[in-house]
Parts: structure tokens; sequence; C-alpha cells
């Protein structure tokens, strides 16, 4: 699960006086995706990726400190 980095992350960015964090997830991750919106995050858009010869989906995240 990517909840240790993703505060790990969080809390140095803070450190650094980071005033928004964003994350990307996989628009067909639904516990990624419920992940960051437990955490306060709110979705700002999607953007198409290559991901092993695939075009996935990924949802784009950001959380206003």
């Amino acid at each position: 699960m990517r909840t240790a980095p993703l505060e790990a992350a969080q809390q140095r960015l803070a450190e650094l006086v980071a005033e928004t964090v964003q994350a990307r997830v996989l628009a067909d991750d639904e516990t990624g995706t419920a992940s960051d919106e437990r955490r306060g995050f709110e979705r700002t858009g999607g953007v198409e990726a290559q991901l092993d010869g695939t075009t996935r989906t990924e949802n784009g995240y950001a959380k206003v400190r």
C-alpha cells in the first residue's frame, strides 16, 4: 500500500514549506482513488499516460495546506 510513502512525502514537503501536494493515481484504481480522497486530496483532472505500451488514464489530485 502506498500510504506510508505518501505520508512521508507530505511531511517532507511541509518541512520545505510547500503549499500544494499533487498526486496521480490510475483512474481504474478504486483503492488508490478512495485513499487520496480520504486524505483530503481533490481531483484536478485526468491525463492519458502510456504504461507498458497501453494507454491508461491517470487522475490528478491536489491538496493545499
